[in-house]
């Protein structure tokens, strides 16, 4: 009650946080590794209201982590979508 801009700030977060987590949720559950990683991609661009060209600023360690998935698959799995031009790569870094 004393701080409530402090207050709003951490319910913001956690918001945010939830909101993740309940849309990734299911789609990472069943799911092959290619969709989870286009998944996890297009949220964090819509999350960041990008239009064009978005720049992901995650490696791809997190990539894995966020996904559940091993950072080898991930690896190959940015590559077989490279090939499919569904994203690019430039200087090791990942653009949609």
């Amino acid at each position: 009650m004393e701080h409530p801009k402090d207050h709003l700030n951490l319910t913001q977060k956690l918001a945010k946080r939830l909101l993740y987590k309940s849309s990734m949720l299911k789609e990472i559950s069943f799911e092959n590794p290619k969709h989870r990683i286009m998944a996890l991609l297009n949220f964090l661009k819509l999350e960041q209201q990008k239009k064009g060209v978005f720049k992901v600023n995650y490696t791809r360690n997190e990539i894995a982590n966020m996904t559940g998935l091993r950072i080898e698959t991930v690896i190959r799995t940015i590559k077989l979508l490279e090939k499919e031009k569904l994203l690019e790569l430039r200087n090791k870094k990942i653009h949609l």
